[in-house]
């Protein structure tokens, strides 16, 4: 719990988010990426695909597999798949040979939010992210889980293990999507629009943020005065203002800073001035 508000020290705030329409997507991404909320992308199940394009086989070497995500086990399969490419699952009450028909290739909707999903065992997995269920704990640090496939990825954290490497830069990741995402850094590929601007994201997740930009949702609120903000990243460094954290401190004076942008703005100072004492 925050101590009560006291006078904001030095921070950013949010201006980035304010401001990055004017970023363009490389430079955009790169933030985004920056305030990311760790939670939104802690569960992957599958990769997402672009429904309009063809899946893109990584380019990496044998150390590459996959996950599968079933409630049961977890191991190697080879290159990730879409969902909708699964064999038929059965339907919710059992075994069937018709089973719902609220899409051919998607037949299982969640009763919640109305998603549909192509087996019974992921629209299971993904109630987990209504019901709160979180089943599966590491016994290295008690954490839990509400995918074992998630935990497997976790545990890889005490162990230091990275089995999916690029093949383009040998870059190592701890788990299959991660990789699938690094790898559009080398082809490029942005396959997530954004329907308001036409600007393209490599991930769903910076799609999402970006949106913010359009919109004036701020979903991050701080505990301490309620201010609120578009992306964590700026909520955190907002609070550090509460607290007078500044983790960032200047290896050439040794002044500290609640973030890095702001860092890296003095920085340039001492860039400067040696440029001029030259």
């Amino acid at each position: 719990m925050l101590d009560p508000p006291s006078p904001p020290i030095e921070t950013n705030g949010d201006e980035w988010g304010e401001a990055n329409g004017s970023l363009d997507p490389e430079e955009e991404e790169e933030r985004l990426q920056e305030t990311a909320d760790p939670s939104s992308t802690e569960d992957p199940i599958l990769p997402t695909q672009d429904p309009s394009r063809p899946p893109i086989a990584p380019q990496c070497d044998p150390i590459n597999r996959t996950l599968t995500q079933t409630e049961t086990h977890h191991h190697p399969i080879g290159t990730p798949k879409d969902p909708t490419t699964f064999p038929p699952p059965q339907s919710p009450t059992g075994p069937t040979e018709n089973p719902p028909s609220h899409s051919k290739d998607r037949p299982y909707p969640c009763n919640e939010c109305g998603k549909t999903f192509g087996r019974l065992t992921h629209l299971k997995t993904h109630q987990r992210t209504h019901t709160g269920v979180k089943p599966y704990s590491c016994m290295e640090c008690g954490k839990s889980f509400g995918h074992l496939s998630t935990l497997t990825t976790h545990q890889r954290l005490h162990t230091g293990e990275r089995p999916y490497r690029c093949g383009a830069c040998g870059k190592t990741f701890t788990n299959p999507s991660d990789l699938n995402k690094h790898q559009r850094s080398h082809t490029g590929e942005r396959p997530y629009p954004c329907m308001a601007c036409g600007k393209r994201f490599s991930q769903q997740s910076n799609l999402t943020m970006h949106q913010r930009s359009h919109t004036e949702e701020r979903p991050y609120p701080c505990g301490a005065c309620g201010k609120s903000f578009k992306y964590l990243a700026d909520l955190t460094v907002h609070e550090r203002s509460h607290t007078g954290e500044r983790p960032f401190p200047c290896v050439q004076c040794g002044k500290s800073f609640s973030n890095k942008s702001s860092l890296a703005r003095h920085t340039r100072i001492h860039a400067r001035a040696a440029a001029r004492d030259k």
